[in-house]
C-alpha cells in the first residue's frame, strides 16, 4: 500500500549522500516516544533532554482549534508523569503516529506538543533551535493538504480522480505550503513526505518521486518543486524574502521568528555574524534586498516594534528593485536587540546610509 512505498522512499534515501544528518547528536529538547516499549501503546510519553536518537517532524498549519491540545505550564508535569492518550490528538496527529509506527521511527517532535506555548522563555528557546530541529530530523512528514487538524492525513484513493498534469500552484493544491512557518520547514527538512489530496509524494536532496510516478519522470530535469523546496543556503537572501514575505502567519509578530531557522543555516553555510543581521536582511547582501516594495496595496502596518526601512515591517508580497549601491555610501548600523538577533527581539534600529 502507500505506507509501503513511503517506507521505500525512506530506506532508499538513507543511502544517499546528500541526505546524511550534519548533527546526527543533535536532538530537540523534547521529544514524544511513540514506540513499543511502553506498556501502554495507546500513550505517548514526553521525554526531556532524551539521548540521541532519530525523530521526525511534523509539519502541519495551525488554526484556532490547535491550542486546544497544546503543551502549557499547566499541564506539562501530569504530560511528564503519565504522557499524553493518542485518543486526546487530533485525527490528523493519530494518523501521524500510525504512519511514524509504520515506517519504524520511535520518536516525533511536534511544535505544540513539545514546546511550552505560554512560557515566553521556552518558546524563544525552542523556536531558536528550528534549523536543527528540521535539518537532523530522520523525516519530516507533512500534512500538505490538512487545513484543520480534525482532518485525516489519509484519503480514499479507491474513488478514481483526474490529476492535473501540471502543477501551476502548489501552494492552492497544498495548502500548508502557502503559511509562513511551513516555509523554513520545507527549506530546511531533508526529507519530507507529503500528504496531499491525491497521493503521496516523496522529497528528498536528490529526488522527488510520487506514487503514481509522473514527477520522477516529468520533473527530474525541472526546477519547479527543487527551486521552491531546495536549498536555504543556496538561495540569495533577496529570493529567501520574496518566497517568504507573501505568507500569512497566525501570529503576526512572528514574522522574524519563522524566518529564524533559515537565516542560522545561511549565517553557518556563509560565514556572517549574526550582528551583520538588520531586521530582516543582511549587511553583506544588502544592495539586493535594501530596496524593498509591497507588490500588492497596503494593509495596515503591524504594530510589531520593527523599523520602517525592514520589509518585515509590513505585511503581504514584497518585491525587491535590483538598484546598484555604487553611488551610496553604506555608513553602518546601530541595531540593538534585547536577544537573538534572528529572532527579530529589538530594542532599536537604525541605518545610516549617505549618497547622491
Amino acid at each position: 500500500d502507500a505506507l509501503d512505498q513511503a517506507a521505500k522512499w525512506l530506506k532508499d534515501c538513507q543511502a544517499h549522500e546528500k541526505c546524511q544528518a550534519e548533527d546526527a547528536g543533535f536532538v530537540p529538547t523534547r521529544l514524544l516516544y511513540l514506540g513499543s516499549k511502553r506498556e501502554d501503546t495507546d500513550v505517548l510519553d514526553l521525554v526531556e533532554n532524551p539521548e540521541a536518537v532519530k525523530y521526525a517532524a511534523l509539519s502541519h498549519r495551525w488554526t484556532s482549534e490547535t491550542p486546544t491540545v497544546s503543551l502549557l505550564t499547566s499541564n506539562l508535569p501530569d504530560r511528564k508523569q503519565h504522557g499524553m492518550p493518542i485518543a486526546s490528538l487530533p485525527r490528523m496527529m493519530q494518523d501521524v503516529v500510525q504512519v511514524l509506527r509504520r515506517l519504524g521511527i520511535e520518536y516525533v517532535w511536534i511544535d505544540s506538543l513539545c514546546i511550552v506555548q505560554d512560557d515566553k522563555d521556552d518558546w524563544k528557546r525552542e523556536a531558536a533551535k528550528m534549523a536543527l530541529i528540521y535539518t537532523n530530523a530522520e523525516l519530516t512528514v507533512a500534512a500538505s493538504w490538512c487545513d484543520r487538524p480534525h482532518q485525516s492525513l489519509f484519503r480514499d484513493h479507491s474513488e478514481p480522480r483526474e490529476l492535473p498534469a501540471t502543477v501551476d500552484d502548489p501552494d492552492a493544491e497544498w495548502p500548508l505550503l502557502s503559511r509562513g512557518w511551513v516555509y523554513q520547514e520545507q527549506l530546511l527538512s531533508r526529507r519530507m513526505l507529503h500528504f496531499t489530496r491525491n497521493e503521496l509524494i516523496w522529497e528528498c536532496l536528490e529526488t522527488t518521486q510520487c506514487e503514481c510516478g509522473w514527477y520522477d519522470s516529468n520533473m527530474r530535469n525541472q526546477s519547479t518543486r527543487h527551486s521552491y523546496k531546495r536549498s536555504a543556503a543556496d538561495k540569495a537572501w533577496v529570493e529567501i524574502i520574496k518566497g517568504y514575505a507573501k505568507r500569512p502567519l497566525t501570529v503576526v509578530a512572528d514574522r522574524l521568528p519563522a524566518l529564524a531557522g533559515i537565516g542560522k543555516a545561511t549565517a553557518t553555510v556563509r560565514g556572517y555574524d549574526s550582528a551583520e543581521y538588520l531586521c530582516g536582511m543582511w549587511e553583506k547582501e544588502l544592495e539586493e534586498s535594501f530596496f524593498w516594495y509591497l507588490a500588492e496595496p497596503p494593509r495596515a502596518k503591524p504594530d510589531i516594534g520593527l523599523p520602517s526601512w525592514s520589509w518585515a515591517s509590513v505585511v503581504g508580497d514584497v518585491e525587491c528593485w535590483q538598484l546598484s549601491l555604487e553611488d551610496v555610501e553604506f555608513s553602518g548600523s546601530e541595531v540593538v536587540y534585547a536577544g537573538d538577533a534572528l529572532m527579530g527581539d529589538m530594542v532599536s534600529g537604525q541605518l545610516s546610509l549617505s549618497g547622491y
